[in-house]
C-alpha cells in the first residue's frame, strides 16, 4: 500500500531542546497526534479515506527569485489528495501539511516512529477552522482547489522567511480525528532548499 494509514502516540521529548521551546514543539505535535493510538511498525491494515491519501508533495519557490531579497520570496507548502476535505463544525478536526526537521539532525528535535527518520523542530499546516468553515495557517494564506491532473490540492503560500531555515527536511502529512498518513513513507523523507542551496 503506497500511503499507508499511520497511527501515534505524543512524541518522545529530546534533551537537547530548551525546555520552554521542547513544551510549545510537543504541543504542536501532540495537536497532530491526537486522539490516535499507536500501532507497532507504523501503519494499519487498513484503506486510507481518500481525503488523507496524499497522491504527492511539493515545497517550491516562486518567480522571480530576487537575490536582494531571500527572505522576500514566495514559497509554496503544496499538497495533492485524492479526495477533496470538507471544513464545516460537522467535520472531524483535520489537518494537512509539513513537519520540519529544521537542522537535519534526527537526534535533535522531537522523535516518533509515525514522523521517523525526523528530529522534529516545526510545522506548516492548513488546518480546519470549524467555526470559520475553512482550512487556515498561521504560516500564510489557504486555498483548497481541484488539481489539474485530478485529486485536491491544499497550498499553503508563504514566504522564505516564514519557513523555519533556507534549508531542511520534511514529512508531509495529513491528519484528522483518528488516522494519520504521512508521504514519503517512513524511512524516506523530502528535502528542500532554496535555489542558491540547489545549485552546484
Amino acid at each position: 500500500m503506497k500511503n499507508a494509514v499511520l497511527a501515534s502516540r505524543c512524541p518522545a521529548r529530546r534533551p537537547s531542546i530548551p525546555m520552554a521551546r521542547r513544551r510549545t514543539l510537543r504541543a504542536i505535535l501532540c495537536a497532530v497526534a491526537a486522539g490516535v493510538g499507536w500501532s507497532p511498525g507504523g501503519a494499519l491494515a487498513q484503506a486510507v479515506p481518500p481525503h488523507l491519501d496524499i497522491l504527492s508533495a511539493v515545497i517550491r519557490e516562486v518567480p522571480p527569485l530576487d537575490p536582494r531579497a531571500v527572505g522576500a520570496r514566495t514559497v509554496v507548502v503544496e499538497l495533492t489528495l485524492a479526495g477533496a476535505p470538507t471544513c464545516t463544525p460537522a467535520d472531524p478536526f483535520q489537518a494537512y501539511g509539513v513537519l520540519i526537521d529544521a537542522d537535519m539532525d534526527p537526534s535533535t528535535g522531537l522523535a516518533d516512529p509515525a514522523f521517523a527518520p525526523l528530529g522534529v523542530d516545526a510545522r506548516i499546516s492548513a488546518d480546519c477552522d470549524a467555526a470559520a468553515g475553512q482550512f487556515v495557517s498561521g504560516a500564510g494564506s489557504v486555498t483548497v482547489a481541484p488539481g489539474p491532473g485530478g485529486g485536491t490540492v491544499v497550498s499553503i503560500t508563504t514566504t522564505v522567511a516564514g519557513v523555519p531555515d533556507i534549508e531542511f527536511h520534511y514529512v508531509a502529512f495529513a491528519k484528522d480525528d483518528t488516522d494519520l498518513t504521512r508521504l514519503p513513507a517512513s524511512p524516506e523523507r523530502g528535502s528542500w532548499a532554496i535555489i542558491e542551496r540547489r545549485i552546484p
